[in-house]
């Protein structure tokens, strides 16, 4: 069978979406909505890639972002902004075909490096195409199965009830956002949490246009936790074929001990349930975030890779080095800086990064 590779725009060309909802290992980050986020957030080039067969039938996919940054330089990645974006291929002469069509782009592009940021579930040997793993994070998936009274049994440890039980005991209450305002009051606690963190915070424009672009479809949801009518945590999730996917949560670090957090995430379990899927992706982690981790696994979910594979175009990056010492004292500085003006950086640095 002849494979053709075509760059085809998912946006208007509904073939891609037909097929990122039957094809195993796709998600939210693969479809056409998300890719919309991500080009009127950031501005970035696509590069969408499709294998098809002699009749125009999609086989295999993979979506790219063309990236600049300050130390980096301009770089293919599949996916930027995105925890994952699993490789689609059913075989490996499908996959080589894609790849090579990215590369050439890449290099046509002046890209120093072509990165791919995927699940280690098997399938495709990415380090057969010389791609070297240069990060890995960690996934944890809650399976949903039964009623919510079988997930309670099964899955909440005795000390989560007992903060559902005592956040509601302490008047805590979830509310589901409905609009734009609940968006802006979900980002308030959003930039507190990146600057407890210290981290720059996405754009505001990123909520934004999730909720817009998302919201619609019923692909995006949102809840936030008040204690005496003033929201002190948030949850963002995402619904994509049979999954829950969090795409972000907050908090109001004040506040945590009256636990709004077990209460958000016990919203996001029950309304899985309610909608009849599967799962619940509670998102990437660091490795080294034990406190992260742990609560987590507690909750019953599964621990799977995530892996950065690269490829360096023009040899070794020179400002790799350069770029892991910014990374690390970048959270030192911006711990320091004042609140308001967090938002301001998030949305210059993410332009660059």
């Amino acid at each position: 069978m002849t494979t053709s590779i075509q760059i085809i725009d998912p946006v208007v060309d509904n073939r891609w979406d037909a097929y990122i909802e039957g094809a195993d290992g796709s998600s939210i980050f693969h479809h056409s909505c998300w890719k919309r986020v991500i080009e009127e957030t950031f501005h970035a080039q696509p590069l969408y890639l499709a294998a098809c067969d002699g009749a125009a039938g999609i086989l295999g996919a993979m979506p790219f972002f063309l990236t600049r940054g300050i130390l980096t330089g301009k770089a293919l990645v599949s996916l930027p902004f995105s925890d994952y974006c699993d490789v689609l291929a059913r075989e490996a002469d499908e996959f080589g075909a894609l790849w090579g069509r990215a590369l050439d782009w890449g290099r046509e592009k002046g890209a120093r490096y072509v990165e791919i940021r995927t699940r280690d579930r098997g399938g495709i040997d990415l380090a057969s195409y010389a791609l070297e793993k240069r990060k890995t994070y960690l996934n944890h998936f809650l399976k949903i199965t039964g009623d919510i009274a079988f997930m309670e049994k099964r899955v909440i440890e005795k000390s989560y009830k007992y903060d559902i039980r005592q956040a509601a005991r302490n008047g805590v209450v979830v509310r589901t956002g409905m609009g734009e305002p609940d968006m802006r009051q979900y980002y308030r606690l959003y930039v507190m949490t990146r600057c407890r963190q210290g981290l720059p915070p996405v754009p505001y424009a990123f909520f934004k246009n999730v909720w817009e672009v998302l919201s619609p479809a019923k692909m995006a949801y949102l809840f936030l936790a008040y204690w005496l009518d003033r929201p002190i945590a948030g949850i963002v999730l995402l619904r994509h074929k049979n999954c829950l996917y969090a795409l972000s949560a907050s908090s109001d670090r004040a506040f945590l001990d009256k636990k709004p957090n077990h209460l958000l995430w016990w919203r996001g379990i029950q309304l899985a349930v309610e909608l009849g899927l599967e799962g619940l992706d509670f998102g990437r982690t660091s490795p080294e975030n034990k406190g992260l981790r742990f609560f987590k696994t507690r909750w019953g979910a599964e621990e799977i890779g995530i892996s950065h594979y690269r490829l360096e175009m023009k040899g070794k990056n020179g400002n790799g080095r350069g770029r892991a010492c910014l990374e690390k004292a970048l959270p030192l500085v911006l711990k320091k800086i004042p609140f308001r003006a967090l938002g301001v950086i998030g949305k210059i640095a993410y332009r660059y990064m």
